[in-house]
């Protein structure tokens, strides 16, 4: 017998039987749609807690690597209580290293980043599905900086230094000298950031795309003087808003009386800001600038591009007749702003110095030292910041070691060539009683300015700092050693004269004569602000957390 599989024999119910397969399917497709719309919130869920995790990551190493410059307990400890802050439950691996050229290695030094590692379990949506937990990493580094600037003094708007007496020769009046040398500009900061994000200037957008390389801000970034004062003055102005309007107007009048189409480079190798090769130029931009210094640099350029950097002087130097002297301002000063490593140069002034003639006794003859036109290259200081931030170092917070370095400068005979140690010149006429002048005295006019240095200061944000102050009067001492080399023609090389005599009885006695001379000088240049024997540094301001994600 063959069995009936058809269980539905009447229409009515073959129906019923097709309702209850299609109840069955409809059932399926609505736990499928509802397992996949589950899986769909679990992973929005799972991103959603990747996204914060990432966050509490990215604040966590920001937070931590701020205290770094406190040691490596201070910015972990920190970068710990953000993250228990924001993301509860949540477990925290902060390692402290080195970031150099796009890398991170904690066995390196100096420390100046942070790698933070946070992690968190993920609690399951969907029934019977496992991930375990989630993580997120964030490294952050930190270029601790510092703004500062060297031989300060010629940095000064009084009316009795040089760059003063240099504005005044110009036009520019000593009711706008006398505001401009106020606290008022002293006491607020710029930051070139704000300065070349400012649209007056027009800086192409090629500078910030490259902003990580110094040489792509050194030849973008020379800009017309009226329109550099004019954002300055703007810059100066939000930054203190109570700041008097007739400094803000003395800023104006400065620009138009040096010339406001007056070419002045921002950055490079004459620039008024210096970022050196290795530092990080993001920091950098974002240190906070001396405003007096920065607008008494911007002036320095300014005399420099114009042809108004020289001006004569009068030495006062007692015992001489026609003592004239004249000084020029060659190089104008950069203002170091960065990290470790940043350097600060002064200005590079020249002297022209016109001797008069002078008479002594030696050896019962009548000697009569010749005038002299000489030129004067004073030495040019360097300061590099070498220390900041680092309180194991002893150093406060606002406090940072400076190492200064003076090279040589050199006094020699003002020719057309320059100086040359080769170069002989007449320098005196020996007369005898009854025979008149017996012989003419040559000698090579050079001496050198000795170097000092390397010599580290440590210098207080607000505070002058003197390297090296000791009582050398070197500028004296190369006076003193101006003639060497001495050459004599008695009676046009008639009469033998015995040379090795009375050279040694000349030199000493010639250089007695020119010392005080040096000595002066150097009294008359202190005035100005030119110190040759020491140098001052001045810290405007140090920033020990300069934060950014670089992973």
């Amino acid at each position: 017998m063959v069995p009936n599989f058809s269980a539905c024999r009447s229409k009515v119910e073959r129906n019923d039987c097709g309702q209850d397969g299609s109840i069955l399917i409809a059932a399926s497709v609505f736990l499928l749609v509802g397992v996949i719309l589950l899986g769909s919130i679990q992973v929005g869920y799972m991103y959603y807690t990747k996204r914060e995790l990432q966050k509490t990551a990215d604040l966590a190493a920001l937070t931590g690597v701020q205290s770094l410059w406190q040691g490596p307990d201070a910015a972990k400890t920190a970068a710990e209580k953000v993250a228990a802050q924001n993301f509860g439950g949540a477990s925290v691996d902060a390692e402290p290293g080195n970031w150099t050229d796009g890398k991170f290695d904690s066995s390196l030094s100096p420390q100046n980043a942070l790698q933070v590692a946070v992690s968190a379990p993920l609690s399951p949506i969907v029934p019977f599905f496992e991930i375990g937990s989630i993580s997120a990493q964030a490294q952050a580094v930190t270029n601790p900086v510092a703004q500062f600037s060297v031989a300060s003094r010629l940095l000064s708007f009084d009316s009795s230094g040089l760059l003063g007496q240099l504005l005044k020769k110009v036009g520019v009046t000593d009711a706008d000298l006398k505001i401009l040398d106020s606290a008022g500009l002293a006491t607020v900061g710029i930051r070139p950031i704000n300065l070349l994000n400012n649209p007056k200037l027009d800086i192409p957008l090629s500078v910030f795309s490259n902003v990580a390389s110094p040489e792509a801000l050194a030849q973008n970034t020379t800009v017309q003087l009226g329109t550099l004062l004019d954002v300055a003055a703007d810059v100066v102005s939000r930054a203190s808003p109570n700041v008097a309007s007739n400094l803000l107007t003395a800023i104006t009048d400065l620009s138009q009386v040096l010339g406001p189409s007056t070419p002045i480079p921002l950055f490079g190798t004459h620039g008024v800001l210096s970022i050196v090769q290795g530092t990080d130029p993001s920091a950098a931009l974002s240190t906070e600038v001396n405003a007096l210094e920065f607008v008494a640099a911007t002036a320095i350029a300014a005399t420099i591009a114009n042809g108004s950097n020289s001006i004569d002087l009068n030495a006062g130097v007692p015992g001489l007749v026609g003592n004239l002297v004249s000084a020029k301002i060659v190089e104008p000063p950069s203002l170091a702003i960065g990290g470790t490593g940043s350097q600060a140069t002064n200005s590079q002034v020249q002297l022209a110095l016109s001797l008069g003639s002078i008479s002594i006794s030696v050896l019962g003859l009548g000697v009569k030292l010749s005038p002299l036109a000489l030129q004067i290259n004073l030495a040019n200081s360097t300061g590099t910041l070498t220390k900041v931030c680092q309180p194991d170092s002893g150093l406060g917070v606002n406090q940072a070691e400076i190492t200064v370095q003076s090279s040589s400068g050199e006094i020699c005979l003002n020719t057309n060539d320059g100086c040359a140690s080769s170069t002989y010149s007449p320098v005196a006429e020996v007369d005898a009683p009854l025979l008149g002048k017996v012989a003419t005295v040559s000698a090579s006019v050079e001496a050198s300015i000795a170097s000092t240095g390397p010599n580290p200061v440590v210098a207080t944000v607000g505070q002058s700092v003197t390297s090296s102050p000791v009582d050398v009067d070197l500028l004296g001492t190369a006076f003193g050693n101006l003639l060497g080399n001495i050459k004599i023609t008695a009676l046009g090389g008639l009469l033998s004269v015995d040379t090795s005599v009375l050279s040694a009885a000349l030199s000493p006695l010639l250089s007695a004569a020119l010392q005080p001379v040096g000595k002066a000088l150097g009294t008359a240049l202190s005035a100005l602000g030119l110190d040759v024997d020491q140098t001052d540094v001045l810290l405007s301001s140090v920033q020990c957390a300069s934060p950014r994600l670089v992973q």
